[in-house]
């Protein structure tokens, strides 16, 4: 005799819940068996569905196109979705790839500042470029908030030439004051994007109280090395919680 499972038993094993079922049930895409006693029942080959089901949801198939890959008879239409879940798997793992080297990324720097955040000290940085904001000139919470969509809204119809990383700041020099995000991925034709040069940087973290104090520390220790001015203020801004950040200033030490 084939086994059967209920509900609750099915949703378990095929990770997903029993109000799910319920549901693909009144849609007609997997209809339980209703036994006498009035529960809903399931086959093994039912709960491989529902597993594959959530595959190509995971894939962002909708229920509609799923229905048509799981009971389509035609094999021309069944190769099209084929072909189509190779490209989205393709397109899932690249996305996965990009989001590894980010985190990679950011988890050796943070190791970096880690050992000297909360004195003066030194970080070596490969070039780095930035996005500088045409509007956006302080670190204010409307800025910072959802800054990423901000930058994207000013390039806007160019923003398959870029990629950005989590990481905001601002940029100043003798006669300019800007807020940036940083790229990975650029349009090397737009004057908006900055070269922060390979190099070793002094560095010195503060609160948001006393940032102007730490810039001025960390301006007049690069004055007694090298006497004169920097050309140029990096500002990197550290979200530290949900309406809170810290910063980190650095100076290139040339």
């Amino acid at each position: 005799m084939e086994k059967l499972y209920l509900i609750n038993e099915a949703a378990k094993l095929a990770e997903t819940t029993a109000e799910t079922l319920r549901y693909y049930d009144r849609l007609n895409l997997v209809k339980s068996i209703k036994g006498k006693n009035g529960y809903r029942y399931y086959k093994e080959e039912q709960i491989l569905i529902l597993i594959n089901i959530k595959k190509l949801q995971l894939l962002g198939f909708s229920l509609n196109e799923i229905r048509e890959i799981l009971f389509t008879e035609d094999l021309k239409d069944l190769n099209k979705y084929l072909d189509l879940a190779i490209k989205k798997c393709d397109e899932e793992i690249k996305r996965l790839k990009d989001t590894k080297k980010i985190i990679l990324r950011a988890k050796s720097q943070y190791q970096k500042e880690s050992k000297n955040y909360d004195n003066i000290g030194l970080i070596e940085y490969n070039d780095r470029y930035v996005l500088l904001s045409q509007y956006l000139k302080e670190d204010e919470l409307t800025s910072l908030y959802n800054y990423q969509k901000n930058f994207k809204d000013e390039i806007n119809s160019d923003i398959s030439n870029y990629e950005f990383i989590d990481q905001a700041g601002i940029y100043l020099n003798k006669t300019k004051k800007s807020m940036f995000i940083e790229c990975i991925k650029y349009n090397t034709n737009n004057s908006q994007v900055n070269h922060l040069k390979k190099g070793n940087y002094l560095v010195l973290s503060a609160n948001k109280e006393d940032k102007e104090k730490a810039i001025n520390n960390l301006k007049n220790l690069y004055y007694q090395k090298h006497h004169k001015e920097p050309k140029e203020i990096i500002i990197l801004i550290k979200v530290t919680g949900i309406l809170s950040w810290k910063y980190q200033i650095e100076i290139l030490d040339e």
